[in-house]
C-alpha cells in the first residue's frame, strides 16, 4: 500500500479507538446527574454533593452500598462533623426512599465536607406512640340484699 493508504488506515484507526475510549468513559460523565436521584435532595447541591472538595468519603460510602440509601449510610456521619448523612441531606429519620420527596428540602448540606452543615437539629423520629386504650366501664353495682322472712 502507499503513504496516502497508510495514512488513511492510521487516521480511522485513531478515530475508532478514540470513539472506543469516549463511549467507555461516557457513563462517568453522566454518573453524576444520575446518582443523584438515588440519594435525598441529591439534585439540591448537585455533584458537589459526593465531589465537593475532590472525593469524598461521602462518595466512597456511597459507593460501598452499591449506590443505595440505607439506614446505615443514612445514620452515619461520613464527614465527621457530628452531623448524619441523613440530616445533611433532609432524610433525618432515614425514610426517604426513590422517588419520594425527603422530609426536609431546605437547608441540605454536604455530607462529605465537614466544613457544610445544616441549622437544622434532629428531629425526634420515634413513631408516635398508640393511642391509650378506652377506659373500662364502672362495674355494675352489686345486686339488692335478698328480702327478709319474718
Amino acid at each position: 500500500p502507499g503513504a496516502t493508504e497508510t495514512v488513511c488506515v492510521c487516521l480511522l484507526l485513531l478515530v475508532l479507538i478514540s470513539s472506543m475510549l469516549l463511549l467507555a468513559g461516557a457513563p462517568h460523565l453522566l454518573a453524576y446527574s444520575y446518582y443523584q436521584n438515588d440519594i435525598p435532595n441529591g439534585h439540591i447541591n448537585g455533584k458537589d454533593t459526593g465531589h465537593c472538595c475532590g472525593s469524598t468519603s461521602f462518595r466512597w460510602a456511597l459507593y460501598e452500598t452499591d449506590r443505595q440509601w440505607t439506614k446505615e449510610l443514612c445514620e452515619a456521619d461520613a464527614d465527621g462533623d457530628g452531623q448524619s448523612n441523613g440530616l445533611e441531606l433532609g432524610d433525618p429519620c432515614c425514610r426517604w426512599t426513590r422517588g419520594t420527596t425527603p422530609q426536609f428540602d431546605f437547608d441540605i448540606s454536604l455530607p462529605g465536607s465537614a466544613g457544610s452543615m445544616t441549622g437544622r437539629t434532629m428531629p425526634s423520629c420515634n413513631p408516635s406512640p398508640p393511642p391509650s386504650p378506652a377506659p373500662l366501664p364502672p362495674p355494675p353495682p352489686p345486686p339488692p340484699p335478698p328480702p327478709t322472712q319474718r
